[in-house]
């Protein structure tokens, strides 16, 4: 069903300072990031739920008697295919991918129009061209949505130009350098940093729980060789290392590690460049800030789909 492109209002709630927070930004940004969580949040419970069952099927396997393990097996493989059809499709992930260029697209645009960064500089710049090209990006993303099948409820609001949005925008240089400062760059050097020490985190943990199954399969098999046990485990153990090794590379936890450092650096480097700015070059440095940031989404995205 075609959608209707938002209407262009700039009425909206806000916080009331010259502040911005992601609430404060264009009801398309927040339309997109609810739709990029909502299938993220999809395509990982439905990964995670695949890999529980798989160790499932495997423990039937090993301790049910034949007819049981049978019918066990043979439920959970059905319910495993039906996660993949209706849930951990490529159709899920390929709209959480499509939805979080959108949004991130949708923020960085934002963000520029706000502070005054090229294209919309108001240090020497058109005021009423400015907002009529800002208005132009938002129907361009609006129309990408519709094409991509981005479904752009009513429910996250309709306004594309909020109060914060506005009261930033007219507020002295410093002012806008110091919001953007703390609420753009400061934040995502901080975000980068945390999602890193976590990816890093987690990677060894999972990669842990594979080294303890495989060395449990090992005692198991040795065990199982000396006539210790009648019951054997290898299967079992076999199928949660080959489950953690197989969440961790979904969540690709490694390679996340090093490009969330990457960014992070990256953005340390012009957050040091941020004292020497002037009135003049702050339409040019927003622009080199937001184009370094929606260059790492684009990295993201493309390693993603490859993945």
């Amino acid at each position: 069903m075609e959608r209707s492109p938002l209407p262009r209002r700039e009425d909206g709630e806000g916080n009331g300072g010259a502040q911005l927070r992601d609430a404060d930004l264009p009801s398309l940004f927040i339309a997109a990031d609810v739709r990029a969580n909502e299938n993220r949040d999809t395509w990982y419970r439905s990964s995670a739920a695949r890999l529980v069952l798989l160790v499932v099927a495997a423990a039937a396997g090993t301790v049910l008697p034949n007819r049981a393990a049978g019918a066990v097996g043979g439920a959970t493989f059905v319910v495993i295919l039906l996660i993949e059809a209706f849930k951990a499709s490529p159709a899920t992930i390929a709209l959480w991918l499509r939805s979080r260029s959108l949004a991130e697209e949708a923020r960085s645009v934002a963000w520029r129009y706000a502070v005054g960064g090229s294209p919309f500089a108001l240090e020497g710049g058109d005021l009423a061209t400015a907002k009529e090209r800002f208005l132009n990006e938002l129907d361009r993303l609006t129309q990408r949505a519709r094409e991509a099948d981005i479904h752009l409820g009513d429910d996250q609001g309709s306004f594309l130009i909020s109060p914060p949005m506005r009261q930033l925008r007219q507020s002295a240089w410093e002012v806008r350098r110091e919001a953007y400062e703390r609420a753009r760059i400061a934040e995502q050097i901080d975000w980068y940093g945390k999602k890193q020490s976590v990816a890093h985190r987690m990677a060894r943990r999972w990669w842990n729980l594979a080294l303890a199954a495989q060395l449990a399969g090992a005692v198991a098999a040795f065990l199982l060789a000396a006539g210790v046990v009648s019951v054997s485990l290898l299967g079992v153990a076999s199928t949660v290392a080959a489950a953690a090794v197989g969440w961790s590379e979904t969540r690709t936890h490694s390679r996340l590690a090093r490009e969330y450092g990457t960014a992070r650096s990256r953005l340390l480097s012009l957050h040091a460049r941020l004292a020497d700015q002037t009135p003049e070059r702050w339409g040019a440095f927003v622009a080199m800030v937001e184009d370094a940031l929606l260059a790492e989404n684009r990295a993201w995205v493309h390693s993603r789909e490859g993945a």
